[in-house]
This record gives C-alpha cells, sequence and structure tokens, in this order.
C-alpha cells in the first residue's frame, strides 16, 4: 500500500507568498490547502487532520501566535512552521519554546523551504525505523541499568534527606516547563544516537560510569556552600543519569555552582530523589540550554557502595 502525502495548511493574507510557499510543498510531494486569515485556518484545521501547518503571523481575524497556541494545545497537533517577516527575538523564542518546529523568514528561496518542510518529514521515518531496528531487549537492559544507578543514589539520597526535606517543605508556585521540551529531547537524543552511530561525533562519556537515557521532571534550587536558597526554585527536564551526575535541559542559562536537586525515582515506587548537585556545564542548545552537572558524594557513602556491591557479587558466585 502506498503511503498518503503529508497534508499542508498555508496560512497566509499575501495571495503570492501562499502561491510560492504551495506551489514549494507541492514539488515536494505534500498536499496543500491554503487559507488567507487565521479565522479560515482554524476552521480547517478543526475539520481535517493535517500533518503541517505553515503560517505567517501577521494573520487578519486570528493573529498567527494567537492560531499556533491553539493548535499545538490539541493532539496530535500537525508540526507547525512560522514563515512570517517579523523577526522579534522574543517572539521568536517564545513560539520555539512552545514547540514550534521552525521560525524561518520570509526571505528563504522558495526551494529551500519545500526541502526543508520535506525534511522534517523524512526525519521522522528514519527515526522511526531507527528505532525499530533497536529490538525488544533495549527496554530490559534500560531498566536493569537505572535500577542498579538508582538503588545507588537513594543511598546518597537516604545520607542528606534530613537536610534536603525542609528545601522542598515550603508551598511554592514553580512555572511549568514549556511544552515542547520533552519533544526536543526525544528528537535531540535520537539525532546524538544517530551521529555516533555514523562516526559523525564522538560523543565523550566524562562521567566514570554508565549514563542511562531518562525523561523525568526535576526541581533545582540554587544554594550557597551552606545549603541555604539563594534564588527560587526552577523546573527542569533530566536527559540522561548516571551514578555519578545528570545531563540536563533547562529553558535559561544556570550559572556553575551548587543546586539542590528533587526528582521521583523510576524504579523505586513512591521515591523522591533530593540531591546536591555542582554544574559543571551550561550551553545554550537550540532553543534551550544543555546543563552538565556532578553530584556530590560523601567518602563514607562510597565506601558503604563499595561494600554492598562486593557483599552481592560474593552473595551470587
Amino acid at each position: 500500500m502506498s503511503q498518503l502525502p503529508p497534508r499542508a495548511l498555508i496560512a497566509d493574507p499575501d495571495a503570492v507568498w501562499r502561491e510560492r510557499a504551495r506551489a514549494a510543498l507541492v514539488e515536494r510531494g505534500f498536499a496543500c490547502e491554503v487559507a488567507e486569515d487565521g479565522e479560515q485556518a482554524r476552521q480547517l484545521l478543526d475539520a481535517i487532520a493535517f500533518d503541517l501547518l505553515v503560517t505567517e503571523l501577521a494573520l487578519p481575524r486570528k493573529h498567527g501566535h494567537a492560531l499556533i497556541v491553539e493548535t499545538l494545545a490539541h493532539r496530535p497537533s500537525p508540526k507547525v512552521v512560522v514563515l512570517s517577516h517579523l523577526s522579534d527575538a522574543r517572539l521568536v523564542r517564545d513560539l520555539l519554546s512552545r514547540g514550534v518546529d521552525d521560525y524561518l523568514h520570509k526571505t528563504i528561496p522558495a526551494d529551500l523551504l519545500g526541502t526543508k518542510m520535506q525534511a522534517l518529514f523524512e526525519l521522522d521515518r528514519w527515526r522511526a525505523s531507527q528505532a525499530a531496528a533497536q529490538g525488544s531487549d533495549a527496554p530490559v537492559h534500560h531498566q536493569t541499568s537505572l535500577e542498579a544507578i538508582e538503588h545507588h543514589l537513594w543511598m546518597v539520597s537516604e545520607y542528606y534527606a534530613r537536610a534536603m526535606t525542609p528545601l522542598f517543605d515550603q508551598e511554592v508556585m514553580i512555572p511549568e516547563l514549556p511544552r515542547g521540551i520533552r519533544d526536543f529531547i526525544i528528537r535531540l537524543s535520537a539525532d546524538e544516537r544517530a551521529a555516533a552511530q555514523a562516526s559523525m561525533v564522538q560523543v565523550a562519556n566524562t562521567r566514570s560510569t554508565p549514563r542511562v537515557e531518562v525523561l523525568a521532571t526535576a526541581i533545582a534550587l540554587e544554594v550557597d556552600d551552606r545549603m541555604h536558597p539563594v534564588a527560587d526554585p526552577v523546573k527542569l527536564m533530566i536527559r540522561d543519569i548516571s551514578s555519578t551526575g545528570v545531563k540536563m535541559l533547562h529553558t535559561r542559562a544556570l550559572p556553575a555552582g551548587d543546586l539542590v536537586l528533587s526528582w521521583p525515582a523510576e524504579t523505586i515506587s513512591g521515591y523522591t530523589f533530593r540531591l546536591p548537585l555542582c554544574v559543571t556545564r551550561c550551553r545554550p542548545i537550540g532553543r534551550f540550554y544543555d546543563i552538565g552537572g556532578q553530584f556530590d558524594i560523601p567518602p563514607a557513602v562510597i565506601e558503604a557502595s563499595r561494600k554492598a556491591a562486593e557483599e552481592a557479587l560474593a552473595v551470587t558466585s
């Protein structure tokens, strides 16, 4: 059975730009509908399951920003690409943080527009084929590795429990993470794995222990050397974890320094980790910030963990 072409909706009040974009996408195999204002685009989106929305922001009857927010609020939502003369940096950041797939200026050549839209869907198909090729054994290995890591971190968390618990007892409103951050991490991780497999990039593991990919929302609290809060808590997303450190994504940069990190365990039912963390890396990556850190693990806990591992090995041998 042949695969149906992706369906695209182009919303633009300028008839010349509508036709230019429509022709570029049709040439790349898209089935296209057009709308000349935001309300007409909304009605079409309600009636038809589109795979892609390409929209100008300056739309009559309903602004493009409102159209995008409404579109992304529904699941499943189409891919959304802004094609606009507007280039306000704050507006761009806001829309990308909400989950918009790309923001293009109308100086882009029509053939390049078509190529970029085609690439969005080809990349999805490639990722799906890579995921299928992973086989059914990967989740078991992931769970086993994560269980070992979380058991070690449980001992560290319990060591700090008395000092950490009061830091999170206060009722504080913490802004939610943008809706697009989880999908961004999934795409980023898939691209990093693919690049490593193709030997395009050597991904260095600066931690001394294996890391496991996870997706967990954590609360981070910046503290001084006496464990006193120095800023309001924030939410960020954990990308991967090891027994010595963690990799995260956040909407803004965090200074190199000390944090207290709290997040729910995956393999220990009902348990919440609370650990001190030293931020060692913070760099922009797309519209977010990639943040790495090392857990502050006391020597006594390291020694206890080593002895526990030796005892477990002696029992099984």
